[in-house]
């Protein structure tokens, strides 16, 4: 019996430390159903936000 590994658009892998699920495949397909896989990608807000809650949580206070 095969293993599952793919399951309504998320991949799962077995790592030594637990499971790692992602979504790029399903991601993928979008993107080239609308003709946009070649777009160039950029940074947002939110990443930079959450980087500077890490360092200010990270702080000793």
């Amino acid at each position: 019996m095969e293993q599952l590994n793919c399951i309504l658009g998320i991949k799962a892998d077995k790592t030594l430390t637990g499971w790692f699920c992602n979504q790029a495949g399903y991601i993928d397909s979008i993107l080239e159903c609308y003709n946009i896989s070649k777009c160039n990608p950029i940074t947002t807000p939110l990443a930079t936000l959450a980087n500077n809650l890490n360092e200010v949580n990270s702080t000793p206070h």
